[in-house]
This record gives structure tokens, C-alpha cells and sequence, in this order.
């Protein structure tokens, strides 16, 4: 039963390492890879129960609504941990099995109630903000940084619409790419890659306006640089969003209210 799935996720996650013990194999607790091979499931098929028993038409009782709070706190405290930045053994930091972890954001984003929305938003705009981190170093270092991106594309897409920290962030990534392809010569870095994965996630959400009209300012400078592929998907964005359309409602939206002023 979903009641079942969902006390079993919350002893589940209340046995999860923390602290240092999440991110590190110690003699006494598994490798996180293990458990998050053993999580991963589990987390998906629990917190799709805890949607339907806080959306479902049954009549779901005071204990259990109890419960559920209960393990949404213990969702967002176990990702953010697993989305801490964490020593991987060659001086330098990472986020351990990021490709892992895709699934458990996405499953989060996907299942959270209303209410628990900002404690979501928090902890995915920081595990964005790491990831962006991580992504600098590990390129420096001559890594791949797909997996890294791909759990930053997660963390965007599952509040990108809402939150002003995330927001922030994407602002910050697109800026940031600009300034690269404005040095002599121009440098193609992680910040351009992070542009593209930003473009491609909002591309592929619904409701895309809010996002746009955000970074309104970011993608008028990218459509003006020499970069093809950003300049494309900048351009391409604000023909989807009708840039032209969303102006033409704030200014009736700002006439009506001088008039009722």
C-alpha cells in the first residue's frame, strides 16, 4: 500500500549515513553507492505514494499527513548531504555518484507537495551551485564533467520556474559564459557547456515566461556574441517564449494599473 511504501522510504532514510559517514567508506557503514543503488527505488516508488496520499481523493488521516512531513524533512536533509561537496581522493572536491543522483532530484521535484516547496527550492539551488563548483574544477583538472552537469540540469529543472535563487543562479552561468566569449580569443569553458545545459532544460519545461522574462537581459547579450550554439539557443528561447507577446502584456498589465492608481 502507498502508507506502507512511505513509512518504509522514512526507516529508510532514518538509517542513511550522515555527516561524513555519507560521502566516505568508513568501517562501519557501507559505501554510499551502495546505498544509494538500495535507496534509489525505494525513494522513487515511496515518494510517488506520498504524492497520491497527499493528492488522492481517500481520506488520508492526521497521522498520516504527521508522517508524511515527517519524511519530506528527511528527503531534503538526505539530499542535501548527498549533494555536499565532499574530498574525493585527489585533492580536489566532487560530488560523490552524481550521475546516481540525478534520479533521487528528479524524483523529489517531481513528488514535492506545495507546502515543502521552499525547503526543496534550498536545497536544490545550493546543489546547483555546487555543482557549478565542482564542474569548474573538475574541467581544470581535465575531467568529464557530463554527470556533473546533467545533476545541475536536475537541480535547474525542478525550480527553475519559481525560485529567485535559482533564478540567480542561471543568470550567473549565462553572464558568466558571456564574459569568456568576450576575452582575446575568445575561451569555451564549463560556463559555456552549463549555458547549454540551462537552454535545453528550459526549453524542454512547460510553462517557460517567468524564466524567460528573468533572464531577459543575459539572453539579449548572448544573442549579440559570436558563439553559434549559444546564439541559437538564446535566439531560439525567446522565439518560443514571444518575447514580443510577454512585453506587450506587461505594458497593458502596467496601463491598467496607472489607471486604477
Amino acid at each position: 500500500s502507498d502508507e506502507c511504501k512511505v513509512v518504509v522510504l522514512a526507516r529508510l532514510l532514518s538509517l542513511f549515513p550522515e555527516g561524513e559517514n555519507a560521502v566516505n567508506k568508513t568501517k562501519d557503514v557501507p559505501a554510499v553507492g551502495i546505498a544509494i543503488s538500495t535507496l534509489t527505488p525505494v525513494m522513487r516508488q515511496g515518494l510517488e505514494s506520498a504524492k497520491r496520499l497527499d493528492n488522492g481523493p481517500q481520506e488520508t488521516s492526521r497521522d498520516m499527513f504527521g508522517v508524511l512531513d515527517i519524511l519530506w524533512k528527511k528527503v531534503f536533509g538526505t539530499l542535501s548531504r548527498m549533494l555536499s561537496l565532499a574530498p574525493n581522493g585527489s585533492k580536489r572536491i566532487d560530488i560523490s555518484h552524481a550521475a546516481d543522483l540525478v534520479e533521487l532530484v528528479t524524483a523529489a521535484a517531481t513528488n514535492c507537495p506545495s507546502r515543502h516547496s521552499p525547503d526543496l527550492f534550498s536545497v536544490l539551488s545550493s546543489g546547483a551551485s555546487r555543482c557549478m563548483d565542482v564542474a569548474k574544477l573538475t574541467e581544470e583538472s581535465g575531467g568529464d564533467i557530463k554527470d556533473i552537469l546533467n545533476l545541475f540540469a536536475a537541480c535547474f529543472v525542478g525550480s527553475c520556474r519559481k525560485d529567485k535563487a535559482m533564478q540567480g543562479i542561471a543568470k550567473n552561468v549565462l553572464n558568466a559564459a558571456a564574459d569568456s566569449l568576450t576575452l582575446v580569443p575568445p575561451k569555451t569553458d564549463f560556463k559555456v557547456k552549463a549555458s547549454l545545459k540551462v537552454f535545453q532544460v528550459v526549453q524542454e519545461i512547460g510553462d517557460i515566461e517567468g524564466i524567460v522574462i528573468a533572464i531577459f537581459p543575459e539572453l539579449s547579450r548572448l544573442v549579440c556574441l559570436d558563439d553559434a550554439s549559444l546564439r541559437r539557443a538564446a535566439g531560439a528561447l525567446l522565439v518560443r517564449a514571444n518575447i514580443s507577446t510577454i512585453l506587450d502584456n506587461s505594458q497593458t498589465r502596467w496601463e491598467t494599473a496607472e489607471e486604477r492608481a
